[in-house]
């Protein structure tokens, strides 16, 4: 990572969807360590079941999120804070009857997900609203991986 130039980066260039409700940051384009996503989510919607090669944290800005780490499910609320780590498939999904707006953490300067019918590689840009159950580009989780291997890391053994 280089120098960061001090800068405000503006909502139309991180803003993805056609709702316009979600923001994409990944950090490496901004001399970021880290990516998020800044969710807004109507009730019953949600990521479908998912993993990275990375932690990732979430605070619930408002609303109510139920939370699936591995085989637990937790509800959070307004200023609660979770954590997954590496290699844990998991999820969240609006479990409330308003808005879930929700700040979700990517410890990378890029995005790295595979989901649970397919890999995201690096992703450049998400072209879709984060929050949406999507396929993307690869192979599913039963033992076949997307190039350069899960995650595009040759290390990576998951279950």
């Amino acid at each position: 990572m280089g120098t960061t130039v001090p800068r405000v980066i503006a909502f139309e260039q991180i803003v993805i969807g056609e709702a316009r409700r979600t923001v994409f940051f990944e950090g490496r384009e901004y001399g970021s360590g880290i990516s998020f996503f800044l969710v807004d989510n109507d009730p019953g919607q949600g990521p479908g079941l998912h993993r990275h090669p990375y932690s990732e944290t979430w605070t619930v800005l408002e609303g109510e999120a139920e939370i699936t780490i591995g085989e637990d499910r937790l509800t959070a609320r307004a200023g609660d804070t979770a954590v997954v780590g590496p290699r844990v498939w998991h999820r969240f999904v609006n479990s409330g009857t308003g808005r879930l707006r929700i700040m979700c953490v990517h410890a990378s300067d890029t995005l790295v997900q595979e989901f649970e019918d397919g890999v995201c590689e690096p992703s450049g840009r998400v072209g879709r609203e984060y929050g949406r159950a999507r396929s993307c580009s690869g192979k599913s989780r039963r033992g076949r991986t997307g190039p350069g291997g899960r995650f595009g890391t040759p290390s990576f053994r998951g279950r």
